[in-house]
């Protein structure tokens, strides 16, 4: 350990089998009861680009409830994910500009909502940005796509 890891702290590495690489925020404290924010890249469904996941946990542990459900929700992307942003999608006339979203668009960024073991924020972008200005989220509540919103 350096100086500046003393000053900084240092990242916590952990291998997942599904997940991959995950890695902390940094921390100087080896403290259990302090909360701490893990860092994913993975790729989901057909994208081809990485999504950035924050998972929550501390020191020592990352919430395992928060991998479960996240899990299920990569895993059962294209069974039945896919389908339910279609059906939110069509479902209000001011998002059919997102009609194209399987090939025009991918999940950016994953991260729990509201401090929730079980519920996420799942944010779209554009594949090509200097074309495409158009963003949308998603919530995840409960295994259930909710509450589209254009950003």
């Amino acid at each position: 350990m350096g100086i500046l890891d003393l000053l900084l702290g240092e990242k916590i590495i952990k291998h997942d089998t599904f997940f991959g690489q995950i890695e902390s925020d940094k921390t100087r404290k080896k403290d259990a009861t302090k909360s701490l924010n893990w860092k994913i890249n993975k790729r989901i469904g057909p994208f081809q680009n990485d999504t950035f996941i924050i998972l929550e946990g501390n020191h020592t542990n990352i919430n395992s409830t928060q991998k479960i459900e996240l899990r299920n929700f990569i895993e059962n992307f294209d069974a039945i994910y896919a389908f339910e942003i279609d059906q939110l999608i069509e479902s209000n006339n001011s998002f059919m500009k997102f009609k194209n979203w399987r090939s025009e668009y991918y999940i950016a960024f994953i991260c729990p909502l509201f401090d929730s073991n079980t519920n996420f924020e799942i944010n779209f972008e554009p594949i090509d940005e200097k074309n495409n200005d158009g963003y949308f989220c998603i919530e995840l509540i409960n295994r259930v796509l909710k509450n589209i919103a254009i950003l």
